[in-house]
This record gives C-alpha cells, sequence and structure tokens, in this order.
C-alpha cells in the first residue's frame, strides 16, 4: 500500500514555521521530501544544513508557482514521444518530457515548435483547438467588402 505524499499540505506547514524549528525537527525530512519532488523531480537533495536553509528560502520564494505548476503536471493528459530533454530550437530552451504541461505542449504545437508526432497522445486542450479550428474553416465565412473612397 502507497501512501500518497500531500506536497501542498506540506508546503504550507512548512511555510508557517521558523527555518530554525524546522531543522531542530522531523520536519526536515517533510522539507527535503517537499524539496525534492518540487525542485530535484525526486532526487535525493543534500542534507546539510546550509542547504536546508537554501532549500526554505527557495520554497519560501517560489513554491507556491511550483506546486501550481506540479498539480499540473499531474493533471496532465499527453503522453510525450521522448523521454528527457528535448532541445527546441524556435524556443531556444530545453523541455523535460516529464515536466511538460498540457498549456505549453499546446502552446508549442499551435507555434508550429512541436509536431503532432512528438507525442503518443495530444493534450486534450490542443485536440479541442484543432477540432474548432477545423469547424471554423469548414463553414462558410463572409466576406469583407471594401468601401470606395471618395
Amino acid at each position: 500500500m502507497k501512501i500518497e505524499f500531500n506536497v501542498r499540505e506540506s508546503f504550507n506547514k512548512l511555510i508557517k514555521l521558523d527555518i530554525a524549528q524546522i531543522v531542530s525537527s522531523e520536519l526536515c525530512l517533510e522539507l527535503l521530501k517537499c524539496y525534492s519532488i518540487l525542485y530535484l523531480g525526486g532526487i535525493a537533495p543534500s542534507f546539510c544544513e546550509i542547504c536546508i536553509r537554501g532549500y526554505f528560502t527557495e520554497l519560501k520564494k517560489t513554491g507556491e508557482m511550483r506546486i501550481i505548476n506540479y498539480e499540473k503536471i499531474k493533471s496532465r493528459t499527453l503522453i510525450p514521444n521522448w523521454c528527457g530533454l528535448k532541445y527546441i530550437p524556435a524556443e531556444s530552451d530545453h523541455f523535460n518530457s516529464e515536466m511538460l504541461t498540457d498549456e505549453t505542449a499546446g502552446i508549442l504545437l499551435f507555434k508550429g515548435s512541436l509536431q503532432e508526432s512528438d507525442f503518443k497522445k495530444l493534450p486534450d486542450s490542443y485536440i479541442t483547438f484543432k477540432n474548432s479550428k477545423e469547424k471554423k474553416e469548414g463553414e462558410l465565412q463572409p466576406r469583407r467588402i471594401k468601401k470606395n473612397k471618395k
């Protein structure tokens, strides 16, 4: 039986405390697990006190944003066709297959930076957008009337 670790609850509990209270208690392990999930992709962080203080400071600064992104990743519908990092020259950036959200993938597909062949399963938001675009193209579009200048 696997126990689910709730990152948001853990984050909210840790943020209310002082770093001295966390370092000197069992909450230190909770901080390390939370930081590992949000920032390191599950890799074990360093256990030294200076690093732990740095992790806490980083969590206070950008933790809420990271949790929102983490929740989007957990609820995503896409399945990338690659593993690890992929460099996309048009964006001049690397994208991690494990950290890619439906929203980001939809934007990259719309721009043409990624192709449909880059996914085993396309994000639902992109499929909906694509279907609505095909419907609009199938309908007759009214022509624009140019007015003559006198």
